[in-house]
């Protein structure tokens, strides 16, 4: 069998070749540290907090994990690991 070879994304394909696509880890930069979230309020129904400007909301441009849904999946995580 032939070795893989590098192609670029113009490259046309000749009948029976294969495209291989490696992802590299994804590595998150750290958040700011004043990037935290603050739980101003919580009971069974509500849970209330201080978003800082900067801090996504969602995953996307640049942060999976520092992002407000991120942190309250690690807050579940850890209550639910009690």
């Amino acid at each position: 069998p032939q070795q893989p070879q590098p192609c670029g994304p113009y490259l046309p394909l000749k009948s029976g070749e294969r495209v291989s696509y490696h992802k590299p880890p994804w590595r998150e930069p750290p958040a700011p540290k004043h990037h935290q979230l603050t739980t101003l309020y919580e009971d069974s129904d509500v849970l209330v907090v201080f978003k800082p400007a900067g801090l996504q909301v969602l995953p996307g441009g640049g942060f999976q994990d520092s992002t407000v849904l991120g942190y309250l999946a690690k807050r579940e995580q850890r209550k639910q690991q009690k």
